[in-house]
């Protein structure tokens, strides 16, 4: 969820009536050996609630409040990207160029380039500059 108006195609087209059960029976999840938990985690994440896991990672709120669901998301997202690697290893081990709609962030590059950043909360990227874009614009 990317914050701004949802449009019908943004979010779950396709999916309506699908259970949990449903998605658990997914390829992905299967290979992944996702937990019901680890998936759900995933799922609620995706949502507009992404914000209730975001906020408190960047401002660093020691314990989060939701450390639990953390942890699940943590470990649903790396078994995904393990399957990942298993379906398509080329595409895996290849060169992926992401970007990142941002607005209102200066970047001292030169402090950037000798110190680097890191992120502490998941984040949206897309391989496509203009969606980027467009949600720095918005």
């Amino acid at each position: 969820y990317h914050g701004g108006t949802l449009e019908p195609d943004d979010f779950d087209t396709g999916h309506d009536g699908k259970t949990l059960a449903d998605w658990m029976a997914e390829e992905e999840v299967v290979l992944a050996r996702l937990t019901e938990a680890e998936f759900v985690a995933v799922r609620f994440y995706t949502s507009s609630s992404f914000s209730k896991i975001n906020r408190p990672l960047r401002q660093e709120v020691r314990p989060h409040p939701w450390a639990m669901v953390v942890y699940l998301l943590d470990r649903g997202i790396k078994k995904l990207r393990a399957v990942q690697a298993q379906v398509n290893p080329q595409a895996f081990a290849g060169e992926t160029t992401l970007w990142r709609g941002m607005k209102n962030l200066a970047v001292d590059v030169k402090e950037f380039a000798e110190f680097g950043g890191t992120e502490m909360a998941p984040m949206s990227t897309t391989t496509n500059e203009e969606v980027a874009r467009h949600y720095a614009a918005s």
